[in-house]
């Protein structure tokens, strides 16, 4: 077997090889980037931890430019301007990032990207997004004619609108300004009836639907001087509970970066490394052990 192969490689090494693929595209490594973090959050091998920071310096590097997203990466050139769904999945990536390492400026990208979303996508009067931006062919960087379009429905990967829906769910949680949930609401007005009548292509609906129905579970951990804050994060990151939010506050730091007000004031409890599960308008009596935040958990 092994000398045919090698056999049939040399005859076909006579022909034209065929044409390679070299394109990076923003909104592939923006998936890319979601499963690295839940990989992470899970197995806590360092080498998605790694990958995580590359992959985030890579597209802050070569794919951002001038507070735009560029859509594709070739040869060494950046080019095209960036689709909805550049912007959509990588957000969706840098809060589950974030949500991973707790690095702040993770969020901090991920939050202005999706002000720029609004900026360039917004269709204001039907309420819903474009999937490309209203540009020239020349600012487009491409020669296809540019009238704009959607992408609504789900199909091999999710639909960038419905993405966005629950970023800017997530986002509001973390930074409770009010227009990323004004921004949600009127987007699952326009699209939750049709997610339920056609549920098979519009799932991702769904499960931003059910994010906001539900509301997300919040929760905050302090760090203290002892070293349990990993076998917590642990706890966390191997409980299922899709919607929720995690947020960390080093021990010292006299405000939270991130996080609603509710969140705002939590103290450790002797020195420990702290947990507050909160839901809704409230939150429980901190925690310092593992078994105790089991508890909490739904």
């Amino acid at each position: 077997m092994e000398q045919a192969r090698v056999t049939l490689f040399e005859a076909r090494k006579q022909r034209v090889h065929p044409g390679l693929d070299y394109k990076v595209q923003t909104s592939w490594n923006g998936l890319m980037l979601t499963a690295l973090a839940r990989l992470y959050q899970v197995t806590e091998n360092e080498q998605y931890a790694q990958a995580i920071q590359k992959n985030v310096q890579f597209l802050k590097s070569h794919q951002y430019h001038k507070g735009q997203l560029l859509h594709v990466y070739s040869k060494g050139q950046s080019k095209v301007a960036g689709f909805l769904d550049d912007y959509a999945y990588l957000i969706q990536g840098l809060i589950e990032a974030f949500e991973a390492l707790f690095e702040p400026e993770l969020l901090l990208w991920a939050q202005e990207l999706s002000n720029e979303v609004d900026r360039r996508f917004k269709d204001d009067r039907e309420q819903s997004y474009f999937y490309n931006q209203d540009l020239t062919a020349t600012e487009a960087g491409h020669l296809l004619h540019n009238e704009r379009y959607k992408e609504e429905h789900d199909a091999s990967m999710p639909s960038p609108v419905a993405v966005m829906i629950e970023n800017q769910l997530r986002l509001f949680g973390f930074f409770e300004e009010k227009q990323f949930l004004t921004s949600a609401e009127v987007l699952l007005k326009k699209y939750g009836q049709p997610a339920v009548r056609q549920p098979y292509t519009m799932t991702s609906y769904l499960n931003a639907l059910d994010f906001y129905l539900q509301q997300p579970v919040e929760i905050l951990v302090l760090k203290g001087a002892d070293e349990n804050f990993a076998a917590f994060r642990r706890a966390i990151a191997h409980h299922f509970l899709p919607n929720r939010i995690v947020l960390v506050q080093e021990a010292g730091e006299q405000e939270m970066i991130f996080g609603r007000g509710l969140l705002q004031g939590r103290t450790l409890v002797q020195g420990a490394t702290t947990v507050y599960v909160c839901k809704g308008q409230s939150c429980s009596l901190p925690v310092t052990t593992i078994e105790a935040l089991q508890n909490l958990l739904p």
